[in-house]
């Protein structure tokens, strides 16, 4: 096993992606692909071994191709249950992405338009100044060009407050630009899209998602709130750190009251199949112009590649789509989100260019999993190896020794 985790370590690297005109993109010859697959789950293994990471979920996919969807660990710490290619995770801001698939769908069929105002199904919801509701759209929502100040009542909603609650007072809330000027992120705005939604079509979210998504994707495990993670055969417990270990805990409610921003679960399985449906493997599901659409850049977000070492490295721009980050990954498009609550984080990112995805989801606030995702995404791309994956933190320093990148073919 020291081997294949050595030769792994030595190149990897994550994220989601979409088109740009670019020279053709490299991507990695089957037997490779498949030799990746095989040395991720040993990581994946080893990490859960150290006790840092309760559970962990890893999806790599071409659109042809599942190369891995597997699971690792115990869904509780202690429990002898085991995680496995079904078992469910919360996917935090992941969900953005599902948000965002099914407004262009809803488009598609002519329930909605980007350009429909808020006012025009929620006329109930004041601002104020009167007029934001009337000029701002469903495509600035899922842009988060909404005009109100980063992350507007989050606090309020870990507080648990009630959405009804702080959607009634958004007209207590001063703007920082006019709508379509200016990035915010947003939780509680965002999730208006999916109230939006089930104004235009009179379901609701939940039944949309698995109406247009989940079923015909043949998710079998994807579902919408805490009643269906805690209903599922098979569901991860959120961990906290409390006295030196972890400890499993409940999962809170709060941010499951924005399901449209935060309220997907889903397992290894699921991410494998949506992450081939964002590369065009399913178009009679999400058709190439709703991706096209959701990657398109919307606005610059260039603090993004302020962040961790992969994105300072790695990056050479950063905006935002349509419930999506799109970064320029070492000159490839890369289509991105990550999500995080209490207990569980999600990263997950495609390459259409090169033809691939990884989805890496674990159920605690451990940073160490973070690393794997630029890792893989170095490795498919044939980059010069790096140590974004902390192998001196979970006791494999031979991971951190490199090896030469695998020879690249041109995508399909």
């Amino acid at each position: 096993m020291a081997l294949s985790l050595m030769l792994l370590l030595g190149t990897m690297s994550v994220a989601i992606a979409a088109p740009v005109a670019t020279p053709p993109a490299p991507r990695l010859a089957e037997p490779q692909a498949k030799s990746l697959a095989n040395e991720v789950a040993e990581v994946g293994t080893a990490l859960v071994a150290t006790g840092q990471v309760p559970a962990l979920a890893i999806a790599m996919v071409t659109s042809d191709e599942i190369l891995l969807a597997e699971a690792f660990g115990e869904t509780a710490v202690g429990s002898g249950t085991g995680a496995d290619s079904q078992t469910v995770f919360r996917l935090a801001s992941v969900s953005k992405t599902f948000t965002a698939a099914l407004l262009s769908v809803l488009v598609e069929e002519r329930y909605l338009r980007w350009s429909t105002p808020l006012a025009d199904y929620l006329p109930q919801i004041r601002f104020q100044d009167p007029k934001l509701g009337e000029t701002l759209t469903l495509e600035q929502l899922l842009s988060h060009r909404t005009g109100l100040p980063h992350h507007t009542f989050d606090l309020r909603i870990e507080a648990n407050e009630e959405l009804h609650t702080l959607v009634d007072e958004l007209y207590t809330v001063t703007p920082k630009c006019v709508p379509g000027d200016c990035y915010a992120y947003q939780n509680v705005a965002f999730t208006l899209a999916g109230v939006l939604a089930e104004a235009a079509t009179g379901d609701f979210l939940d039944v949309l998602m698995a109406r247009r998504l989940f079923v015909p994707l043949q998710m079998t495990d994807a579902s919408v709130g805490r009643e269906a993670l805690l209903s599922a055969g098979s569901w991860s417990r959120p961990h906290v750190r409390r006295g030196g270990r972890w400890r499993a805990v409940e999962p809170l409610p709060t941010y499951y009251r924005l399901p449209a921003a935060a309220g997907v679960n889903a397992s290894a399985t699921d991410l494998a199949k949506w992450m081939q449906a964002l590369l065009g493997a399913r178009p009679e599901v999400l058709s190439d112009r709703a991706r096209t659409q959701m990657a398109q850049t919307r606005i610059d977000t260039p603090t993004e590649i302020r962040g961790t070492g992969w994105r300072r490295k790695r990056l050479s721009q950063a905006g935002y789509g349509l419930g999506v980050r799109v970064f320029e990954y070492s000159g490839q498009q890369l289509v991105f989100h990550a999500g995080a609550v209490q207990g569980y984080r999600a990263l997950l990112g495609v390459l259409p260019d090169s033809d691939f995805g990884v989805a890496i989801v674990w159920n605690s606030e451990s940073g160490l999993p973070a690393g794997l995702f630029p890792t893989i995404l170095d490795r498919w791309l044939s980059l010069p190896p790096e140590r974004w994956l902390d192998g001196k933190r979970f006791g494999h320093t031979a991971l951190l020794q490199s090896s030469a990148p695998t020879t690249p073919r041109s995508s399909r």
